[in-house]
């Protein structure tokens, strides 16, 4: 999973414009699918121009990370993924 950031509104590059939690979302779904269909993970980061601030980048970065640990340590657990 290549998971740039430049889809971000804050970045100068990017052109989707997504939120925080835009980028969270699209996160979320590549985790179901790949849980769904009992598929191996690997993630890179990707993307990432910031205007002037990084750290709404460094934040979706840090949240690509976070949110697979939040979301395999759920599915372990039995937790459902829908």
């Amino acid at each position: 999973y290549q998971a740039g950031v430049d889809i971000l509104g804050e970045d100068r590059l990017g052109r989707m414009s997504l939120t925080k939690a835009g980028v969270q979302r699209r996160n979320n779904l590549v985790y179901k699918f790949v849980k769904e269909s009992e598929a191996g993970l690997v993630i890179t980061m990707g993307g990432g121009y910031p205007r002037n601030d990084w750290d709404p980048i460094i934040d979706a970065h840090s949240d690509v990370y976070l949110g697979a640990h939040q979301f395999l340590s759920r599915v372990s657990d039995g937790d459902n993924i829908a």
